[in-house]
């Protein structure tokens, strides 16, 4: 009897070891960093995204991969001139339309991982050397997610497109991106964008914030290309 439950025993962590080298979870932390010139003085703003790949059996129509992000956008206070976000979304979701500098092409966390880190779990090996990859780069102008700026942070409906070859035309004279830098990191996951943003965790209707419809009937400040839209959710996702 007692031989039998150990070989039941060996079986079974057998089985869980094949299940766990075939189909294997792993996290990768990358810190963006986005640096801003404003009259000959830099201000820098990061934040220390997380994702989560997993490699999964493919029943029905389910992917051979899945992935978690805990992710939030980047704030860089520019003295007196206003925040500079960097969002979690982009204004096209199709990377070989033309690009011109007011669009940019990523739409999301995933898209932006697979074409500027070229992070894909192509195979279980894939995923298992994701926590040792190395990232030290910056990211080209025409691969940003989507920046805006609020007119007045305390008012949702004031939020504003910005152009990364233009920041003057937001900020002011003297003005300009320096460069958004990416890596790997150890630190831990940023969390709290909400604190900088009061209207984030206060009762609102559904809507997006570049539509009007976020306070009522207050109109928008400002129009938006056809199609696009800033909503709460580029600000944060995966903290439940």
């Amino acid at each position: 009897m007692k031989r039998g439950l150990t070989l039941f025993g060996f079986v079974v962590l057998l089985a869980l070891g094949s299940c766990w080298w075939a189909y294997p979870s792993a996290s990768l932390r990358y810190e963006i960093t986005v640096e801003v010139e404003a009259e000959g003085q830099l201000y820098t703003g990061s934040s220390v995204h997380e994702e989560t790949l997993r490699r999964q059996p493919q029943m029905l129509a389910a992917p051979p991969e899945s992935r978690e992000f805990k992710v939030e956008a980047v704030a860089v206070d520019i003295a007196d001139r206003g925040t500079l976000f960097l969002l979690l979304t982009g204004t096209r979701g199709q990377s070989n339309e033309p690009f011109s500098p007011e669009h940019g092409y990523h739409v999301d966390p995933e898209q932006f991982v697979n074409v500027v880190f070229e992070i894909r779990a192509s195979s279980a090996q894939a995923v298992r050397s994701l926590p040792y990859r190395v990232i030290d780069d910056e990211v080209p102008f025409n691969q940003l997610p989507m920046m805006v700026r609020f007119d007045d942070i305390s008012d949702p409906t004031t939020v504003a497109l910005v152009n990364p070859y233009d920041l003057a035309a937001r900020f002011g004279e003297g003005v300009q991106l320096r460069r958004v830098h990416v890596q790997t990191t150890r630190a831990r996951v940023t969390d709290g964008i909400e604190e900088r943003l009061p209207w984030f965790n206060t009762p609102h209707p559904p809507g997006t914030l570049s539509s009007g419809s976020i306070y009522g009937d207050r109109p928008r400040v400002h129009d938006f290309p056809p199609g696009h839209s800033v909503q709460f959710s580029n600000f944060r996702q995966g903290f439940g």
